[in-house]
């Protein structure tokens, strides 16, 4: 199973996870103009995604992490892949049950990448699946790449 776990924004977080192992990572900014490309080369051979929900806190907030999503939704839409969302604070559970041994200071740290990693923990665990290959794979080092 390969799923794609997304940190929506200016800069878009993801990582990909595959057979329970983290895969591959990193991040994409965007701009007016590259809404749909970061869907498109992404979303391809994936079996499920997971993306943060975007909340609107402000009257004048920036729509483009909502416009990603439904860009992200639509292309999921039409492959027919399950997509799901998770709540931000998932990172949180996340980083008090796998990631408090690895000296990750999250509150201090805003890499989207190291989020979208941490959403796929998340939402793997709450399927079932085994996560600890997953979070051995994660060294200080690693998160310093991020």
């Amino acid at each position: 199973m390969t799923l794609l776990s997304i940190d929506p924004g200016l800069s878009i977080g993801w990582a990909k996870f595959k057979d329970n192992l983290l895969y591959k990572w990193g991040i994409e900014k965007i701009d007016d103009n590259r809404v749909w490309p970061f869907p498109v080369k992404q979303a391809t051979n994936v079996d499920e995604v997971v993306y943060e929900r975007f909340f609107v806190t402000q009257p004048f907030q920036d729509t483009r992490t909502a416009e990603v999503i439904g860009v992200i939704k639509y292309l999921c839409v039409e492959k027919g892949i399950p997509i799901s969302h998770q709540e931000p604070s998932m990172l949180q559970f996340v980083l008090s049950r796998f990631l408090h041994n690895k000296q990750v200071d999250y509150s201090t740290y805003s890499s989207h990448a190291l989020s979208a990693i941490m959403h796929g923990i998340g939402y793997l665990y709450l399927k079932g699946e085994d996560v600890i290959p997953i979070v051995n794979q994660i060294t200080k080092e690693r998160i310093n790449e991020l």
